[in-house]
Parts: C-alpha cells; sequence; structure tokens
C-alpha cells in the first residue's frame, strides 16, 4: 500500500505506531510511486493553509533549540587544565 500511494496499513498489535511506520519506511528510502485518491477531496488552498500552519509550529518549537554544535560546546566541552 505504501509503495503505491503513501497509504500505511496499522494495526493495533503492530511494533510502531502509523507516524513511526512512515518514518520508517521513508528513513529506509522506500517513496511511494503516488498519492491515495482521496488527497483530491481538499482543496489546494486549504491543503496550503494546514502545511502553512504546521511550519509555524515547528519553526515556533524549535527556535530555542541550539545547534548540535551549540548544544555540545555549551554541555559536553572538556573541561580545561
Amino acid at each position: 500500500l505504501f509503495k503505491s500511494n503513501g497509504r500505511i496499513f496499522w494495526d493495533t498489535v503492530e511494533l510502531f505506531a502509523e507516524n513511526s511506520w512512515l518514518q520508517v519506511m521513508v528513513g529506509q528510502g522506500l517513496m511511494p510511486d503516488s498519492y491515495h485518491a482521496l488527497a483530491h477531496q481538499v482543496e489546494s488552498d486549504k491543503a496550503m493553509e494546514y502545511m502553512n500552519n504546521i511550519r509555524q509550529i515547528q519553526d515556533q518549537a524549535l527556535t530555542p533549540i541550539p545547534s548540535q554544535a551549540d548544544f555540545i560546546a555549551r554541555h559536553c566541552a572538556a573541561a580545561r587544565q
């Protein structure tokens, strides 16, 4: 299902949650060939508004987080002697 249209089949006894399966598959380089037909049910301006809203939420959540280099320099640097 995922390879053909991005749909994820999930059952309550699965090892991972539904969103985790997406991360596993994409992380393994498996990308859908197409998208599910139900995507046509959403108006493109509404979909874009939704995606922009997600981007804003992500930006707000990530702004206070330091880069990996800054975090390491601040918290993991070896003590100077």
